[in-house]
């Protein structure tokens, strides 16, 4: 009964992981800007955009390791390979370019980058 009694005058937490986060980052919980929410979206998109990359190079070594020799199954995997490769060197350039605009503009209008 005491319990329930307590339970009920307890203050009520609508989010029970405020608490952690807050002891977590000693006693502020940090705010999240456009900026960084921005960075976060871009950074996950280029993350798969490694997968694919992965799976892509995994999949043409598998092509090259059966070909068995023949010289058009291992020109197709070579070629696999090496646009692999080359939309790696895009994804990684574009990245770069877009963490760095993204950081200038946050900068430039004030908000501190990311």
């Amino acid at each position: 009964m005491i319990r329930l009694l307590a339970a009920a005058t307890a203050p009520f937490n609508a989010d029970p992981l405020s608490n952690a986060g807050a002891a977590a980052y000693g006693g502020t919980v940090p705010s999240t800007t456009l900026f960084s929410l921005i960075n976060s979206i871009i950074t996950a998109i280029f993350s798969v955009l490694g997968l694919i990359f992965l799976f892509l190079t995994l999949y043409a070594g598998y092509l090259w390791m059966t070909a068995m020799g023949d010289s058009k199954k291992v020109t197709r995997a070579k070629d696999m390979l090496s646009q692999a490769v080359i939309g790696l060197i895009i994804v990684v350039l574009s990245y770069g370019i877009s963490f760095f605009v993204v950081d200038l503009i946050g900068t430039a209008g004030g908000f501190g980058g990311i």
